[in-house]
């Protein structure tokens, strides 16, 4: 696979699971940040807020943030 079909399929298990989240009405609760979170899952929420450029490391770390929290 090349770069383009790795990043097609990752889009496409994104809204697959976001329509699964939807159909079975899945929630969370998403604890406050503190000075002990994650400085890459606080750059990706800086970047959603905002907007700008987020790096690989950082939207990794809000994916797993967010299996982390569906987790618990």
């Amino acid at each position: 696979m090349n770069d383009t079909e790795i990043r097609n399929a990752i889009v496409f298990t994104l809204r697959e699971t976001a329509e699964s989240v939807t159909n079975i009405d899945l929630s969370v609760r998403m604890p406050g940040c503190g000075p002990e979170d994650d400085p890459f899952v606080d750059k990706a929420c800086e970047m959603i807020e905002e907007g700008g450029q987020l790096d690989a490391v950082c939207l990794a770390s809000l994916l797993q943030y967010i299996a982390d929290m569906l987790e618990n």
